[in-house]
C-alpha cells in the first residue's frame, strides 16, 4: 500500500486536473476503514473559498480519475472524495472551527 503522503501527490496530481476551473487548492488525505470495515482512504479536495456547489458530474469524474490512478499504482483502498470550501457552513460553529483547524493543521 501507499503512505498517505505519496497518495496525496497523486491525488493532488489528478485533483489539479480534473478540477481544473472549479477553485481547487489543494488535498488532505486520511487513511482509515468504511462502514463495512474495510481499509479506505477519505480524500478532501480544498477548494477556495466563495466557489458554489460543483456539479455532480465533476465529482463523480475526479472520483473515477482518482481510483483509476490508484489502482494502475496497485492501491486497493477505495478513495471517499469529498469537496471542502472553507466557507462552508455547519450546524454549529464550533465544528467549523474544528474542521478549519484540522485541514489548517494538515497543511502545515
Amino acid at each position: 500500500m501507499l503512505s498517505e503522503r505519496e497518495i496525496e501527490q497523486i491525488a493532488d496530481g489528478v485533483l489539479k486536473q480534473a478540477l481544473a476551473g472549479y477553485g481547487y487548492e489543494s488535498v488532505v488525505v486520511r487513511s482509515g476503514v468504511n462502514v463495512e470495515d474495510e481499509p479506505a482512504l477519505f480524500v478532501d479536495a480544498i477548494l477556495q473559498e466563495g466557489i458554489p456547489s460543483l456539479p455532480g458530474r465533476v465529482v463523480g469524474t475526479a472520483g473515477v480519475a482518482l481510483r483509476r490512478e490508484l489502482l494502475r499504482r496497485d492501491e486497493p483502498r477505495f478513495p471517499y472524495l469529498r469537496m471542502f470550501r472553507p466557507d462552508d457552513t455547519y450546524a454549529d460553529e464550533e465544528s467549523k472551527r474544528e474542521r478549519l483547524a484540522q485541514v489548517r493543521r494538515s497543511h502545515g
